[in-house]
């Protein structure tokens, strides 16, 4: 236990336990942080907090690809990055079930190595840029309303939530990939195409609708749910799906009524629109899971390339 400082560029090639508090502040603005064909393992319990200087993993050791074991919390306080050597063996992080990984202050940070995670994984409304990708198999991640820009997010387990004022941005241009069994959800914008075998839950954006947006296609596949939630009419106060692409639908669409849910004939939820002449294809499991509605009521569907809309109807 206690506290150690890495305060000038220098090599790191052995192996590093950290139980404690590890500091790293590089102080030389012409060196680098370099962890060379070693790991380091931050226990549970345990603290590295990274306040300046870049990072470059390399590996000269043919055998030992350099690695950061996180167990604990790993606190990013930086606009330094993180560097990958392109001619050495494979380097990575991984966040592990007990692991914490958060940037808490600093501009954008880029992490060139790969990031595999299944604890947790929270930006606190600052922006990363993972350039190999993020592969999540469980735990949670939250952007919570920052920005997180990556070729692709493969979100196997646990859940990520872009947060909850609507601000939350991710950037995947190879695409998010939902599997079964994993949640995505919150309010914001994904650029990038949504392809969703698991659940899509307004619910992680908190207790009122918001407005997800996706720049790109939606694909929802037969094991898929999309959960929303309506509670009046007036001033769009209910979950909405924005695309900006074309949707192909299948699997389950289930829909709430939050407290205070009202309706009378004539309302209209507009909770899919695919705007810029994009296209609808397929279409949920039939009938839908709606709320129930007053006496005398109905539901009724809209359907077509626009979106669509339930309508509240009096036979």
């Amino acid at each position: 236990m206690g506290t150690s400082n890495w305060r000038w560029g220098a090599a790191l090639n052995v192996k590093w336990l950290n139980n404690g508090r590890l500091n790293l502040r590089n102080e030389d603005v012409n060196g680098l942080f370099v962890i060379d064909s070693t790991v380091i393992t931050n226990i549970a319990s345990s603290t590295v907090a990274w306040t300046e200087g870049d990072f470059l993993m390399t590996s000269t050791n043919a055998n030992q690809p350099s690695l950061i074991d996180n167990q604990g919390t790993f606190d990013v306080q930086t606009g330094n990055d993180l560097r990958d050597d392109p001619n050495a063996l494979s380097a990575g992080i991984v966040n592990e079930s007990s692991g914490i990984f958060q940037k808490s202050a600093g501009t954008s940070t880029t992490i060139e190595v790969a990031f595999t995670t299944s604890g947790y994984v929270n930006l606190s409304g600052w922006s990363i840029a993972f350039q190999k990708g993020v592969t999540q198999t469980g735990g949670g991640t939250s952007l919570n309303n920052g920005t997180l820009t990556a070729p692709t997010y493969s979100l196997s387990g646990g859940t990520l939530s872009l947060g909850d004022d609507g601000q939350g941005a991710l950037n995947v241009a190879g695409g998010l990939f939902i599997s079964a069994g994993a949640t995505f959800g919150g309010f914001g914008t994904v650029t990038g195409n949504v392809n969703n075998s698991g659940t899509i839950d307004f619910a992680l954006g908190g207790p009122a609708p918001g407005v997800l947006n996706i720049t790109g296609n939606f694909l929802q596949f037969s094991t898929g749910t999309l959960r929303m939630r309506l509670q009046a009419v007036q001033n769009q106060q209910y979950d909405q799906l924005d695309i900006v692409g074309n949707a192909n639908l299948a699997g389950n669409l289930q829909v709430s009524a939050l407290p205070g849910f009202t309706a009378v004939a004539g309302n209209w939820f507009y909770i899919i629109q695919v705007a810029n002449g994009g296209k609808v294809d397929g279409d949920f499991n039939s009938p839908y899971g709606l709320p129930p509605l007053g006496a005398g009521l109905s539901w009724g569907t809209i359907y077509g390339n626009g979106g669509i809309q339930l309508t509240v109807n009096k036979p």
